[in-house]
Parts: structure tokens; C-alpha cells; sequence
């Protein structure tokens, strides 16, 4: 066996594994947490709020969102050997048990210069992954686009970094996201905004309703009151043509009082005793219909009008 060339393998192999390290004070490594000298203030970013992010664990809000809609995490780190180190920089997710640590996580999403994203997602949590990365000064930040296809419990963040060094730093964001349904609308209103809408829909409604309907009701009795006068008119005009007299109880229904009723030639109006009905009757018929109490007496008659 040559033991020379096993040697050299496992030497090689043992280069190439991070190591994580204690993360003492001292040590100048890509940090997002920072070290004695360097404050990071905005190490971790999750949909514009910044964190500032100081030992292993760390408790932030959770931030909730829906799924169906992007979430951005944003990592800023600080590497002492400049921005032109090869970095790695993960994220691990759907940590919710009562274990939480990396060998914990199946879903996460890393990714390493020079190399594809890696995305690990056996659940099927995401719809979409995309990242990025950008360089400023000593500063790397390596923001992260995420789509959410179901929902997920609220879950910790563990942040692993390192650059050509490999020397890993790992942060972990406690409780740091929640992914839920899309709620209804009705459930995303808070009560002052429900009580707002009610009073400005029965507003509208009361200011819609009164103005089309005395508007309508304007227009309608107006057209109904011209129109009601101009048929009386009409029929008034008609019944003075010879010829041409409805019966007493025709009239009426048109709106002729009584009293002003029109008889043929050959006939008289009279009033009955009983109601005050008028009728036309034969004028030689008058005089015997009002002694029998038929109809009411000339007089009497003359007092109705």
C-alpha cells in the first residue's frame, strides 16, 4: 500500500472541511455577527426589518407572511480578508421541533461562489428560490428571494458562513418566520377598518339611496300630477263635445267632481239621496224623482257644490 499517496489524500480532504470555530473575539473570520472592533447592525434583514445579530442564538419578532408572496432575506457580512474570497453562505429552515439545529433542517437553500444555488426542499415549501449577492468595501450581502408554496410553522433561522479560511460561523434567528394561508379579507381587516367601511357604506348608501330616490320620486309625481291634469283637461274637453259625454259614473272615475258632471242634450244632472252619486235623468223625471226621495231637492244640491 502506498501509505505516501493516502497520506497526502487525507491531508488534501482535511484542507477542504470548515471547521467551526468558538468564535472568540479575536477572530477576524466572514462574520455576520461581528467581533471586538466590528459591529454589525444589520447582519440579518427579513422583508426590510434589520436585526442585529451578536451570539450563537438569537431572539427577533417573528415575521409572518403569506404564501403565494415573496420574502427577502438579506445577510450583510463582514470578511477581513476583503471581498474577493470565495464565500459560502447558507440558510437552514422549517426548523421547528423540539431539536433545532442544522442536522435538524431538510429545507434549506446555500449558496457558494462560483457554484449553482443548492435548494433543499423535500416538503415542497417553496414555489421559487432565487439569490443574489453584492460586494461593498469588506462587506458581502447575499440576499435571498423566497416563494412559499405552503405554509410553515413558525420556524428558527441558522445562518452557516465561511470564506476560503473555512473557518464557520453559525447564528441561529429564534422563532424568526412564519409562512401561512392567505387569509380572507374580511379576517386581514382590523375592527376600526370594518367600522370605517360599514359607516362609509351606509353613508353612500343613505346619500346614493335619498338622492335617486327623490330624484325618481320628484320626476314621477311631477309626470304623474302633469299628466293626471292634462288627461282631466282633455276629458273635460271631450265631454263638452256634443256627442261625446261619458256616463256620470265614467267621469267621476276620471277625476270630474260630482257636481260638475255633464249630461246629454234631453237630460238633467241630479244627486242621489242615498251616497250622493250623480246621474243624468230624463228632465221631465226630475221633479217626480226628487218628491219620491230619489234625488236630493234643487237646493239642497246648490249647498253640495
Amino acid at each position: 500500500m502506498n501509505y505516501k499517496l493516502l497520506y497526502l489524500s487525507l491531508a488534501a480532504s482535511l484542507i477542504l472541511i470548515p471547521i467551526l470555530v468558538n468564535h472568540p473575539s479575536e477572530a477576524k473570520i466572514l462574520t455576520i455577527r461581528g467581533y471586538q472592533g466590528l459591529t454589525i447592525t444589520n447582519g440579518l434583514t427579513i422583508q426590510d426589518k434589520s436585526f442585529k445579530l451578536t451570539a450563537y442564538s438569537n431572539a427577533i419578532p417573528t415575521t409572518t407572511v403569506e404564501i403565494g408572496k415573496n420574502v427577502n432575506l438579506k445577510l450583510r457580512m463582514w470578511d477581513d480578508l476583503g471581498t474577493s474570497q470565495k464565500i459560502h453562505a447558507a440558510i437552514y429552515t422549517n426548523l421547528n421541533g423540539a431539536s433545532r439545529e442544522v442536522a435538524d433542517s431538510n429545507t434549506f437553500v446555500v449558496f457558494d461562489t462560483d457554484k449553482p444555488v443548492q435548494v433543499s426542499d423535500p416538503s415542497g415549501l417553496f414555489s421559487t428560490v432565487n439569490v443574489s449577492v453584492s460586494k461593498e468595501g469588506n462587506y458581502f450581502e447575499v440576499s435571498y428571494d423566497l416563494t412559499f408554496a405552503k405554509p410553515m410553522k413558525k420556524s428558527d433561522i441558522i445562518i452557516r458562513v465561511w470564506d476560503e479560511s473555512l473557518k464557520v460561523e453559525e447564528t441561529k434567528a429564534s422563532d424568526a418566520l412564519e409562512v401561512q394561508d392567505a387569509a380572507p379579507m374580511e379576517e386581514k381587516m382590523t375592527e376600526p377598518m370594518k367600522e370605517n367601511m360599514t359607516e362609509t357604506m351606509k353613508g353612500n348608501m343613505t346619500a346614493s339611496m335619498k338622492g335617486n330616490m327623490t330624484e325618481a320620486m320628484k320626476g314621477n309625481m311631477t309626470e304623474t300630477m302633469t299628466g293626471g291634469a292634462a288627461e282631466t283637461n282633455k276629458m273635460k274637453e271631450k265631454m263638452m263635445e256634443k256627442g261625446n259625454i261619458e256616463s256620470p259614473r265614467m267621469q267621476v272615475a276620471h277625476g270630474v267632481a260630482a257636481h260638475d258632471v255633464k249630461c246629454k242634450d234631453g237630460f238633467e244632472l241630479v244627486l242621489k239621496s242615498k251616497g250622493g252619486a250623480p246621474a243624468c235623468v230624463k228632465s221631465a223625471s226630475v221633479q217626480s224623482l226628487i218628491e219620491r226621495g230619489w234625488a236630493m231637492a234643487r237646493s239642497i244640491m246648490n249647498e253640495k257644490q
